[in-house]
């Protein structure tokens, strides 16, 4: 297994990095290791970012978290304003349910769940849902998270 925030190796059965001591994610079946979701930027006011495969956190001098990293670990991961999410980002401006990442088609896909605010990858609105590509910049709310895929 390789760690999804340092990639390093990770032996089997060990709960953390031996590198970094992020804990470990195992994937689902079928699902790439090492997709995650990266927190770039964050309203000052979001103190609560939870979840699913959260790996790090760091903490700006405000106290409010300044990157966040997800590890993508299941087939399908909700993102939304409530506990309930795989990846929870509680603020005014996301919905209770807001968006979800899926891995299908070989690929990993972004959907939005018919919120007010949109989801936009790379400053374009998602309609339907919309194919990730390495890097890309995805607004949910205030929130910019950006998609690195599997590998190093």
């Amino acid at each position: 297994m390789q760690c999804n925030r340092c990639q390093a190796k990770i032996p089997e059965g060990k709960k953390a990095c031996p590198a970094c001591g992020a804990p470990a994610v195992t994937p689902s079946a079928g699902i790439p290791n090492g997709a995650r979701l990266v927190i770039t930027k964050a309203p000052e006011t979001s103190t609560n970012l939870g979840g699913f495969g959260r790996t790090m956190m760091d903490m700006g001098p405000s106290g409010a978290p300044t990157q966040v990293i997800f590890a993508i670990a299941k087939p399908e991961m909700i993102i939304g304003r409530t506990e309930d999410n795989d990846i929870q980002l509680n603020h005014s401006t996301v919905s209770r349910h807001h968006a979800k990442i899926c891995f299908d088609e070989g690929a990993f896909w972004i959907a939005d769940l018919g919120t007010v605010n949109g989801t936009k990858v790379n400053d374009v609105e998602v309609e339907l849902r919309r194919k990730l590509a390495s890097s890309d910049q995805i607004k949910i709310g205030k929130f910019l998270l950006t998609f690195l895929p599997p590998g190093p």
